[in-house]
């Protein structure tokens, strides 16, 4: 071959090459929409961190463009929507990414800023577009992300729980991301022997105590979940098979009864309580009855709280009301740290487990890439981001501007709603507990109930105690680290994905036929409903 020859052959190297380079651009810079979709939050929630997240990522793709699609929360017209929705699947569509909370409850702001719920958030029930999201993993709804995953070296994975991520995996390939988790924490005063606890005790033991010693206190602190979380593995999709029994189900249904019954005269101690905190000795014109105010503002049900907000307004506490235990989530725990750190005091903290001694954590928000998108490596690229310190330990989230309030009663511009987002733990745990007490430590400062009063001049209105104004300054000024949370390390036996059941067939709808409003048991026949529930959960898996 001649001189001449090569030098036209390498000159036609070079234009094949600059060719298929301008193609390979033409190609990354041509119009790409990722379709999203999405829950309703809190305004400064999951919602807030997508609008964050999908603004930032436009910014740094060129050609991108993300679309946030919101599911309705009405009812018939999500109705509609999740028939169509899934109908669009089913033919082969769907979203580009599923970024979605993995039960049936939604946390929502307030619609109405009134007084006494501006910054609070309420929960609201809804059918999900996947009550079981392993059974879609098994059917092929999301596309297997494991290699980008597993490729993925900036994302930092050893501070992630591993045993919470494994739980997107099926047979070796990654369908979904866990975003968020919860864990059952059983709390008990560390020189309190009232209650014999031990690494296995479940809250059907727990309940079966107070059933048998007829102990009301340990009855009101047993929030008896009203779903399937207090049992083990509940199904084998591949068998086929419902693992739970049904005389598992009618023991659990007979306890729930027995706690709700037991709960009614304790309640009225802790109304008292809560009554005498909050107005004390004052003489005030518009100081109510005890009667007046259960009837009057007392409104719903009474929930007994582990928050360090509610605690530096009220020094109302587990342990300063001398209860035994209290159990609540990895959030719970958090604060319970905080306050122990207050009273000086400590806390024997454990997984609470469920039936048969298995610590079980679950899966709360969830990211997922759908088998129908055509740019996956792109869609995990955006769901990555949600994983990031930043995401995960609330730095998506607004900083309350407490210097634009003009009067008393309106709330800031920009509101912080008091709690973790989505009510759950970030699965980047290791790292997690000093920045989010950060966050909670804010959330304490806007005072309660009034947001932007201020703490100590509530107190003063009521003449409470300076104990109180102490508490909040002592927990506005400490730090918390990982070594405080140690239950956070525990090892977790089994992660699962909440089984949701059609309204009129949950444990939920179970539970509600069992006692009448003041806690009176109903003569309702356990055997036959524990028999419908059993046989609902075979339904779901027929359906599925």
């Amino acid at each position: 071959m001649t001189n001449r020859h090569k030098c036209l052959l390498s000159t036609f190297a070079l234009s094949l090459c600059l060719l298929v380079s301008c193609a390979a651009q033409t190609a990354v810079q041509e119009p790409v929409t990722l379709r999203v979709l999405t829950e309703k939050s809190t305004s400064d929630g999951m919602n807030y961190q997508a609008e964050e997240i999908a603004k930032q990522f436009m910014e740094t793709h060129d050609g991108v463009t993300v679309q946030l699609e919101f599911l309705p929360i009405e009812k018939e017209e999500r109705t509609l929507f999740l028939y169509q929705m899934r109908s669009e699947i089913m033919a082969g569509g769907g979203p580009d990414v599923y970024l979605l909370p993995s039960g049936d409850s939604l946390f929502l702001d307030y619609s109405t800023p009134a007084l006494f719920t501006s910054g609070l958030t309420k929960t609201l029930t809804v059918e999900p577009l996947f009550p079981d999201v392993r059974l879609a993993m098994i059917n092929g709804i999301f596309q297997d992300i494991n290699t980008y995953y597993t490729n993925d070296s900036s994302l930092q994975k050893q501070a992630l729980n591993h045993a919470v991520m494994e739980a997107g995996v099926l047979d070796g390939q990654r369908y979904v991301l866990p975003l968020r988790y919860n864990l059952p924490v059983l709390m008990q005063s560390s020189d309190d022997t009232r209650v014999d606890v031990t690494e296995q005790t479940s809250i059907l033991d727990l309940a079966e105590l107070a059933v048998s010693t007829g102990d009301t206190a340990l009855a009101l602190v047993l929030e008896m979940p009203d779903d399937f979380s207090c049992f083990p593995a509940l199904l084998d999709h591949r068998r086929g098979a419902v693992l739970v029994s049904q005389s598992d189900l009618s023991r659990y249904l007979t306890l729930y009864q027995q706690i709700c019954a037991l709960r009614t005269e304790q309640y009225h101690v802790l109304e008292t309580q809560i009554y005498d905190r909050i107005y004390g000795s004052s003489q005030t014109i518009n100081k109510p009855s005890l009667d007046e105010w259960l009837r009057t503002e007392l409104r719903g049900p009474l929930s007994f709280q582990c928050d360090a907000s509610s605690f530096s307004a009220f020094y109302f506490y587990w342990k300063t009301q001398g209860f035994p235990i209290y159990i609540g989530d990895i959030g719970c725990a958090l604060h319970n740290a905080a306050i122990d750190h207050f009273l000086g005091q400590a806390s024997d903290l454990q997984p609470l487990c469920a039936e048969g001694g298995t610590v079980a954590a679950e899966v709360t928000y969830f990211g997922a890439v759908g088998a129908s998108c055509d740019t996956p490596a792109l869609a995990y690229e955006f769901l990555r981001e949600f994983l990031t310190e930043e995401a995960q330990w609330d730095g998506l989230r607004p900083r309350t501007d407490y210097s634009q309030i003009n009067d008393t009663f309106r709330s800031p511009p920009q509101l912080q709603r008091r709690g973790l987002i989505e009510n759950s733990w970030p699965v980047r745990f290791i790292g997690a507990v000093p920045n989010l007490w950060e966050t909670l430590q804010l959330q304490i400062y806007s005072g309660y109930p009034y947001i932007g009063y201020g703490i100590d001049s509530f107190n003063t209105i009521y003449d409470r105690d300076v104990t109180l104004q102490r508490a909040q300054r002592f927990l506005l000024n400490i730090t918390l680290t990982d070594e405080d949370l140690p239950v956070l390390f525990s090892p977790i036996d089994e992660v699962r994905f909440p089984v949701t059941l059609p309204e009129d067939e949950s444990m939920a709808w179970a539970l509600a036929q069992l006692n009448e409003e003041d806690g009176t048991p109903t003569d309702v026949d356990i055997d036959a409903l524990a028999e419908q529930l059993h046989q609902n959960l075979w339904w779901h898996l027929a359906e599925g």
